[in-house]
């Protein structure tokens, strides 16, 4: 894999027919190997929770004792969707391995997300038979569409500061990410996972594997993620969404001169998607 960026941080190895790309960072902190803080001799894995998914997914969260530390992890397995995905992956990257260089890309740009560990492929030949991607697991985090639809969606809390920061700082954070160039692949608020700080919030990222850099960021994909991130059914006042929007543009002041034309199209697109969204299912479609 020449064409792996992370390749500077990572060590191949091979493993019973897969080929690992290894975070160096995990073999080289942490006390002797031995046991960690809690007692728990290397070597010991799980337990294992499972965590909903596409279909196209299997996501587990659990541990790794090892070096004397215990990791909390979280592995994702990605599925074929059709029998043309083998064929795909003889002349594209897999998914796995796109997923890493998109993490990878956030972080270099001061975006969040969950670190990259462990990247890993099953070939026959060269066909892509299993691939998976390991990231460390952030914790004490809520994605976004829980904290607004759930945590504040009482009315008399509306005007929590810690809720106006957490929309203005969302704002702030994606339009850093579009002024930089970068699209996010899904912005969905369930891929944005929230953490407070002091009286701060920070972001991270989830679902990087279509996260991709421009020389000019096109309006398409601009359009694409002010959607997707503005998805909220519920517990948004229209006050709340242009909050955000005015935070996203202080970091995009190119915008400025049409900024009426972009609150209408973002409001106008995320109205469409909702409805799409609800009228599948109504019908009981995906």
């Amino acid at each position: 894999m020449d064409d792996f960026a992370p390749g500077r941080q990572f060590d191949e190895v091979r493993v019973r027919g897969w080929r690992l790309w290894i975070c160096r960072g995990m073999r080289r902190h942490g006390p002797p190997a031995g046991t960690d803080a809690a007692g728990i001799v290397d070597g010991v894995r799980g337990p294992f929770e499972v965590i909903a998914a596409s279909d196209y997914a299997k996501v587990v969260c659990g541990r790794l004792v090892f070096g004397g530390r215990t990791e909390q992890f979280v592995v994702k397995e990605y599925l074929h969707r059709s029998w043309l995905d083998p064929i795909k992956h003889l002349f594209v990257p897999s998914r796995a391995r796109r997923a890493c260089l998109g993490s990878a890309l956030l972080l270099e740009h001061g975006t969040g997300c969950p670190e990259p560990l462990v990247v890993g492929e099953l070939r026959l030949g060269p066909v892509l038979l299993r691939s998976f991607f390991i990231t460390r697991l952030v914790p004490d985090v809520r994605d976004i569409f829980s904290l607004l639809t759930e945590e504040w969606i009482d009315p008399r809390r509306r005007r929590d500061r810690a809720r106006l920061r957490l929309i203005s700082a969302l704002g702030t954070t994606i339009g850093r990410l579009h002024a930089a160039g970068i699209c996010h692949g899904d912005l969905r608020p369930r891929n944005i996972l929230a953490t407070q700080s002091g009286s701060g919030w920070t972001f991270n990222l989830l679902d990087n594997e279509r996260t991709k850099r421009y020389g000019r960021l096109p309006e398409r994909l601009r359009l694409k993620n002010l959607v997707q991130v503005n998805m909220i059914p519920t517990g948004l006042s229209r006050t709340d969404r242009l909050r955000f929007f005015m935070a996203y543009l202080n970091e995009n002041r190119g915008l400025w001169n049409e900024r009426k034309r972009w609150a209408s199209r973002v409001m106008t697109g995320s109205v469409r998607r909702m409805d799409d969204k609800g009228r599948r299912r109504a019908t009981g479609r995906t």
